[in-house]
């Protein structure tokens, strides 16, 4: 599994997921951080 697919799928999930604003937001810049 590439990067791209992982964020992709993580981003999904982020998204299917319902949090707050802030949650997402922290989750998002944890992914970011994850992938570099």
């Amino acid at each position: 599994m590439s990067n791209a697919e992982v964020i992709r799928i993580l981003n999904d999930l982020v998204g299917n997921l319902d949090l707050s604003f802030k949650q997402r937001e922290a989750l998002s810049w944890a992914i970011a951080k994850l992938t570099k």
